[in-house]
């Protein structure tokens, strides 16, 4: 009998089946599963590096910008889901 290779694809197949239970968007969940955790480890380091100053992360344009964005998108699924649901209203 051939010994079978561990593969990612092995690993990730319980994953895959939890997801099709759930209602929310798989694509977004894998995205937030991948680097996750580089980011967690991370953030330490980048804290460090600014002695602790959080505003090491909006004092350089990028990063301020990229916050500014994710602020101002944040809401906006439950704002299409508002505004879905008063056109259906207005019908």
């Amino acid at each position: 009998m051939k010994r079978r290779k561990f593969s990612i694809a092995t690993a990730a197949s319980p994953v895959a089946a939890q997801f099709s239970f759930v209602t929310f968007a798989r694509a977004r969940a894998m995205i937030g599963l991948i680097p996750g955790p580089l980011a967690e480890s991370r953030f330490p380091r980048a804290l460090a590096s600014g002695q602790g100053d959080p505003s090491v992360f909006f004092t350089h344009p990028i990063s301020a910008g990229l916050f500014m964005l994710t602020v101002m998108l944040a809401p906006a699924p439950w704002l299409y889901k508002v505004v879905r649901e008063w056109r259906a209203r207005l019908r």
